[in-house]
């Protein structure tokens, strides 16, 4: 993958005898290069006792209105719980170099249950990562993440939450150095936990940490929306 974090994936090729350009590269994507050709190789988430009749009656009555008490109270907990929510954070890659990649994240989700979601992710490039060395300047930055996760969430008194995320994601992400780019996706496992604080009703400031696999992960800083 054509990522800063899978040089320890992939195992380099004398990178003394490439290019600059391709010798930073090599060090920001950890592809393998072909000295050769130039070229990567690949290498590459009751009362009336006495009377049964009238006791049987009082017996139902009462057994129907507890039903109905159930009924009702799970009924509104299904409301409750099935809501759509709305998350919007700017996410950090702790890719190590001279500046960061980051992304604008964005989550739309579904409250199965009182304390657990589904979650649909997409991520887009918001800042380039940049690398300086060799006298060359490199860039690397995610194109893109698409996700979907399994939340589950708890509320610590009023105004508090903590969550946790599991799921898989898949990414794109390109780098440059000089003449030479390349790009690549993958699949992975990934996961994150956080905590929010409840401004208003449906309005929440949120912090987490998503790992995402190889392409590593970062904080981010958001805001939750109740629909």
């Amino acid at each position: 993958m054509a990522n800063p974090r899978m040089a320890r994936r992939h195992q380099r090729e004398s990178p003394s005898a490439l290019t600059p350009s391709l010798r930073l590269l090599c060090r920001l994507t950890g592809l393998r290069w072909i000295e050769s050709t130039g070229k990567n190789s690949s290498a590459n988430v009751c009362p009336d006792a006495a009377n049964p009749f009238t006791l049987e009656k009082i017996m139902m009555k009462k057994m129907l209105g507890l039903v109905g008490i159930a009924t009702l109270s799970l009924a509104a907990s299904a409301v409750q719980a099935q809501s759509v929510y709305g998350d919007i954070a700017y996410q950090m890659i702790d890719a190590k170099l001279d500046t960061n990649p980051a992304v604008v994240r964005g989550i739309v989700g579904y409250q199965i249950a009182p304390n657990v979601a589904l979650e649909g992710m997409v991520g887009l490039n918001a800042r380039d990562g940049k690398e300086s060395a060799y006298g060359i300047t490199a860039t690397a930055k995610v194109d893109r993440l698409v996700g979907v996760y399994a939340k589950s969430n708890y509320t610590v008194g009023d105004a508090f939450e903590l969550y946790g995320r599991i799921g898989a994601v898949n990414s794109k992400v390109s780098a440059s150095a000089g003449p030479i780019s390349d790009s690549n996706s993958g699949t992975d496992f990934s996961f994150g936990i956080g905590a929010g604080y409840k401004v208003t009703r449906d309005l929440s400031i949120n912090v987490d940490y998503m790992d995402f696999g190889d392409l590593e992960g970062g904080v981010a800083v958001g805001m939750k929306f109740n629909f």
